[in-house]
């Protein structure tokens, strides 16, 4: 019965018959190494539209089968919450929040741990201060959301809007974040350590002092973030886009920045201690004074870059690729010795 009736919710989104509802979902399910339940095809169909290809259904409705159900939380709208906060309750953890429109509420201090808030609109949304503990936020807008001091370890926001939102000090420890929209989003001294960002979008973002130690960046967009003391040890940025970014006085140590793009890039005092910029693009970058002690450049590309003072010691880079550089001066040269 269930099936049946997540069959006809399907059929009136995609205007479509009953038949043809079945058969695709039937294609999201072969789409899939574990078959999901209609019921996250549907959620996946309201969220991305009816007319969404079956391999982005299958993705999201595969998020939805490894998180927590709908059906294990007690339904709760945005306004009853907001009835239930302003009256002096602020434990609604475990609660179902699937969808609720909570834009420009005031939250501030809420337990929302282990909620279910997948497609919900916290847009403009306070909840500084609040604990969002493994919360299931993937698909949630939550644009200039002020999360000021939040607990969001653990969270899902895979695929979340969080442009522009507000998460100073937050902590998003071991949260999901895979292609996550962070666009201009400040992140000052916020705890990211171990998350996963993989794919997502940290154009214009600040994220100065702020801790990813860990953390997965892999083709993920930096595009002029600010990275400023920040602590990106063993942080994996395969193929990402740094362009324009600050990352002055960043400890990148043991990184992995293979094919990242790391165009006029500012690493002024950066720490790149064994890090690998195998095959990366560091043209007109400046790198004056940053240590690359033991770091491997083969392949980089350094046509233009600053490297004056700069600590080369035991690095692996060619001849050929140091003459690319614009300016040599005073660096510590592979073989211990210092350019003139």
């Amino acid at each position: 019965m269930e099936d049946e009736r997540a069959l006809k919710q399907i059929a009136r989104l995609r205007n479509c018959s009953i038949e043809e509802a079945r058969e695709f979902c039937r294609q999201v399910q072969a789409a899939q190494v574990r078959a999901s339940a209609y019921v996250f095809i549907v959620v996946a169909v309201e969220l991305l539209g009816p007319e969404a290809a079956v391999q982005d259904v299958a993705q999201l409705a595969h998020e939805f089968h490894r998180s927590r159900s709908p059906k294990q939380f007690a339904q709760l709208s945005g306004h009853e919450l907001v009835e239930l906060y302003q009256a002096g309750q602020r434990n609604f953890s475990g609660a179902n929040l699937r969808g609720a429109i909570l834009n420009e509420a005031n939250l501030y201090g809420a337990d929302l741990s282990e909620t279910y808030l997948v497609g919900a609109n916290l847009s403009h949304t306070v909840l500084s201060r609040g604990r969002l503990i493994g919360a299931n936020l993937i698909g949630a807008w939550i644009v200039r959301a002020d999360l000021n001091g939040a607990d969001m370890s653990g969270a899902n926001l895979f695929q979340a809007i969080l442009i522009e939102a507000n998460m100073n000090g937050a902590n998003l420890s071991g949260a999901d974040l895979r292609k996550v929209d962070l666009t201009g989003a400040s992140l000052i001294g916020t705890n990211l350590i171990g998350a996963d960002l993989s794919g997502g979008n940290l154009s214009q973002a600040r994220l100065r002092e702020a801790s990813l130690h860990r953390a997965n960046l892999r083709e993920a967009s930096l595009r002029q973030a600010n990275l400023h003391e920040a602590n990106l040890h063993g942080v994996n940025l395969l193929g990402a886009d740094l362009r324009g970014a600050n990352l002055r006085e960043t400890n990148l140590s043991g990184a992995d920045l293979r094919r990242a793009n790391l165009t006029e890039v500012t690493l002024v005092k950066a720490s790149l201690i064994g890090a690998d910029l195998r095959d990366a693009s560091l043209r007109r970058a400046d790198l004056r004074g940053v240590s690359l002690h033991w770091a491997n450049l083969g392949g980089a590309d350094l046509g233009e870059a600053s490297l004056s003072e700069a600590n080369l010691s035991r690095a692996e880079v060619a001849d050929e690729q140091l003459a690319q550089a614009k300016s040599l001066e005073g660096t510590t040269l592979p073989n211990g010795t210092r350019h003139a």
